[in-house]
Parts: C-alpha cells; structure tokens; sequence
C-alpha cells in the first residue's frame, strides 16, 4: 500500500509548500514506478535571490552569492523533471551559507524532452567529465549508467545517458515482476555487472565524492551501489570515498538525502576509507 505523509500541497509556480511520500512497501514502489498520476513538470520561480537562466539550451535557476568570488554549486534534481520546489528550497539554503548555486532542468522544461532520469546517476557522470568540480554530493547514487526507461519502446531501450551525442554503455535492468519490490529490477540487473564492466561509472576520476544512501532503499540498492564505488575507487586509485548510511526505517528509504522532515545524522557513518564493506 501507498503511505503518503502529507506535510503541505506542492504548487506549481513557486516555491510554495511541499508534499511528501515515503513508499514502504511493494504497492508503494509499484505505483511510483509507473507514476499513473502523470504529475505536471514544476517549474519554481526563484524569487528575489535568484534569477531566471533560459538561453543557449541551458534552463535553469541561479542563485548568486554577493561576494564577486566564492565556491559554487550544481544542484541537480531527481526523476521528478523540471525545478521542483525541494530543489529550489536547497538552492536557497545552500545561498544563505556563501553558495553560488546553479539548479538547472535537465527534462522536462520548455523545449526540453519529458522522461525519467537519475538526479545522483546525472551529477556522478557530469562530475568525472568535468575535473573542474572539486566535489560531488550524490544522493541514493548509482554504480552504473541505466537503460533509460522508455514507454514507447520497453523491449528495447536505449541508455539513459549521452554525452557528446553518442549514448553511453548502459547496464539492462532485469524482467519487471509486479509482483516483485521495484528494486528488484536493478538487483537483477546487477547481477550482469561482471559481463558489463564499461557500464561502471568511473569514480576514481573525482576529487571528493560523497555518497548518500539508505540500507532500506526499496527503488534501487543505492548502499550497495554506493559501496560499489568505494570498491572501484580503491581498485583503480581513485580517492577515498565517504558513504553516510542511513539505517533507521523510518529515514533509510530512497529519499533519505531529501527527507521532508528534520532527522539526525544517519547512525552508521561510513568515513573516508578504501576498503569494501
């Protein structure tokens, strides 16, 4: 069954109230897989500290610092499209701390296609591209790029991700069993890895990757994966990865990273290390 804990309604148009689900079961996992209440793409405005970016195929909401140099941040959001208002709550919070943050839509907005995508998987493959980005924070990250998840052609997909206009090796999730938790595609999937290696994200390019994750993630295995990473770091040289693990079952689902309530620290604090747990 479907639990929703609603706290307020999300509008569309500004940052407005937030809604939150937690899904804690099969039916739950189900149902946002194949999102039958085909929400609308939300859109924040970002208000008097930010400003409105919408040229040269980028859009997107920036919230400048006043200081004329500072550290800057890229905020990407998850399979929801769009700006949604957590997103830009987080950009705003991030700014009152002496962030530069830059939140763009990566689908979902005007002229841009409408589809399911992986906030963590986008912001782990932007980053080994781009040596510039000193740091990545990657909430219920995973391990490798996906099929991409495509209604109009499910027996065959293509990868979720390009780069430079050529797809990237993607891993194939396994036989959708309704009956089955959602996460259960992506552990069968997983299950092909060995054949599959060039699917791997390679983490060992990055400076400082931190890495989010609930041990009770029913929608993908984001602590497995997570401690994948840290596996491949230390296979390949790469630096030391940091996991912060969220154990308590009421914060340790897929949303532990994006909670809409105030928790503690997540109880098992995986620190820098190289060694596969």
């Amino acid at each position: 069954m479907l639990h929703p804990e609603w706290d307020e309604l999300e509008t569309q148009g500004g940052i407005g109230p937030r809604r939150c689900i937690r899904f804690d079961d099969r039916g739950g996992a189900v149902v946002w897989w194949l999102k039958p209440w085909a929400p609308d793409i939300v859109l924040t405005v970002p208000g008097e500290t930010g400003e409105r970016v919408d040229e040269g195929g980028l859009f997107a909401n920036y919230f400048p610092v006043d200081a004329k140099r500072g550290p800057g941040v890229l905020l990407l959001g998850g399979s929801e499209g769009g700006i949604g208002a957590d997103v830009t709550r987080r950009a705003i919070d991030l700014r009152s701390k002496g962030f530069s943050v830059l939140s763009p839509s990566y689908f979902g907005a005007p002229g841009q296609l409408a589809s399911l995508s992986k906030g963590a998987e986008a912001a782990l493959l932007v980053a080994v591209r781009h040596p510039e980005l000193r740091a990545v924070v990657a909430g219920a990250p995973s391990s490798v790029v996906w099929d991409g998840i495509d209604w109009s052609n499910p027996i065959n997909p293509d990868s979720s991700w390009t780069s430079e206009g050529m797809p990237l090796v993607s891993l194939a999730y396994g036989l959708f069993r309704p009956w089955n938790h959602i996460g259960r595609v992506y552990e069968d999937g997983l299950k092909n890895l060995d054949q599959h290696r060039d699917s791997e994200i390679q983490i060992e390019r990055l400076i400082v990757p931190v890495l989010v994750c609930g041990e009770a993630d029913t929608l993908w295995p984001s602590c497995r994966m997570s401690r994948r990473l840290r596996s491949r770091a230390a296979e390949e040289g790469g630096p030391r990865v940091r996991i912060l693990a969220y154990e308590r079952a009421r914060t340790a689902g897929h949303l532990s990273s994006t909670s809409c309530e105030r928790e503690p620290a997540p109880r098992k604090l995986r620190p820098c290390c190289s060694s596969a747990s």
